[in-house]
């Protein structure tokens, strides 16, 4: 993900910055871990495009919250970091 190559037809190609690896990094960290507390799945290569179509879904309804309690705004940006990695896997 560090040389860009793995990027949509509409990314411009090329280097990401330290901050977006970082940015990438976190969330990727952050939905491994709600996976495996609400889906119940160690192993992110078991998950159905069922079960992950649900869990975005129930994201932006409000059904899983932030820590505060609130509920998550920009969603389709867990959606896209979410898609770029298992393209790359």
């Amino acid at each position: 993900m560090e040389l860009g190559i793995n990027t949509s037809l509409s990314s411009k190609k090329g280097a990401r910055s330290f901050t977006r690896l970082n940015t990438v990094r976190t969330r990727l960290t952050f939905l491994v871990k709600k996976f495996e507390e609400i889906l119940k799945v160690d192993d992110m290569l078991k998950l159905t495009e069922q079960q992950v179509c649900t869990f975005f879904v129930d994201m932006r309804k409000g059904v899983i919250k932030r820590q505060d309690g609130g509920r998550y705004k920009a969603t389709r940006d867990f959606v896209k970091i979410f898609k770029a990695f298992w393209h790359w896997h």
